[in-house]
């Protein structure tokens, strides 16, 4: 049996209307995540494109990339404020989980691919993990995915 699963992520029109410049629905932005024409404003997440330098395209639009643009976006807001050079952004991936429904996922972790249970039961930890590094236990335990036996 072959399933064949297309989807397409279209951004809000609140990127096109913001007046900064927009492809497909995303920010393009500089390589320490600045709009080009305001130094002191970051883009990051999915209304954000940001170049990788290997493949010379964007990064996906993923919570992975989100967060770590998320962290490195403060460590360059730092060193502005200390009158330092902003980093570049650089992202390895850690792989990618998506889930199909409660019991059912696949995905590539490292170059191994996972599917079924196995999947599903590293989507939930990671979704859990993103939450508590986001909103601590209380956000972790109000909206985490505790079902990791079914």
């Amino acid at each position: 049996k072959t399933i064949i699963w297309t989807t397409g992520v279209s951004g809000s029109h609140v990127v096109g209307d913001s007046g900064f410049e927009a492809r497909r629905g995303r920010v393009m932005v500089q390589p320490d995540l600045t709009d080009a024409n305001h130094s002191n404003v970051y883009i990051i997440g999915d209304c954000s494109a940001v170049m990788d330098t290997e493949t010379n395209r964007p990064y996906p639009t993923t919570a992975q990339i989100a967060l770590k643009m998320g962290a490195h976006a403060a460590k360059n807001i730092q060193a502005q404020l200390k009158g330092e050079a902003t980093k570049p952004f650089r992202f390895k991936s850690q792989g990618s989980v998506c889930s199909i429904g409660n019991t059912r996922a696949l995905g590539i972790v490292g170059k191994t691919d996972i599917k079924g249970y196995p999947a599903s039961f590293m989507k939930k930890i990671i979704m859990n993990k993103a939450l508590f590094e986001t909103g601590g236990t209380k956000e972790m335990m109000a909206k985490g995915r505790f079902d990791l036996y079914h």
